[in-house]
């Protein structure tokens, strides 16, 4: 489909989202790929690439160059619940990829993460006159776990009973 068309569907799969990305990229003036890629979902092995065919690849991504101002970007956009930073999932990583455009049609590594996995939980306890104790908890996560998180808190409804859960492995007998 043309981006056009991808806009005014309002969905699409991997190639939609990637050619819609890389197109209003360069509208604003910004180079941007199209890229194919084959997924450890269903088993990447060792293809050899030196003729590269359809059945080699299953997904498609974006790539922009890195900048002065900005290092590259391997982007999932179909993976809802990461940050630029966290990008790309673990499925694609480390995978040779056929990167596509106008001026470059060319294999290239995807790299492996460079986000530090960090998890931070700061808590401090106030104790009322009547002896009644108010947490006050700040929890940080960077790295793949962050997406994890995102995904685990999405639902509404259980959150509170997941928060709960996460503490009790962290401070014993909370509740």
């Amino acid at each position: 489909y043309k981006a056009t068309q991808i806009l005014e569907r309002g969905n699409g799969d991997c190639k939609d989202k990637a050619i819609l990305f890389v197109t209003m990229m360069r509208e604003a003036g910004l180079k941007a790929y199209v890229v194919l890629v084959k997924s450890q979902l269903e088993g990447r092995g060792h293809p050899d690439l030196t003729l590269p065919l359809i059945r080699h690849f299953n997904h498609a991504i974006a790539y922009v160059p890195a900048t002065d101002e900005h290092p590259e970007l391997w982007l999932d956009l179909t993976a809802e619940k990461y940050t630029l930073s966290e990008m790309p999932p673990e499925s694609v990583r480390g995978a040779v990829a056929f990167v596509v455009g106008e001026d470059m049609a060319e294999l290239k590594t995807i790299p492996h993460s460079k986000t530090e996995n960090t998890q931070h939980l700061e808590a401090t306890v106030d104790v009322g006159a009547d002896g009644k104790a108010r947490f006050h908890i700040k929890a940080s996560v960077t790295g793949m776990a962050a997406s994890y998180l995102r995904t685990v808190m999405e639902e509404q409804g259980r959150r509170k009973e997941r928060i709960e859960n996460s503490l009790n492995e962290k401070i014993a007998n909370f509740r």
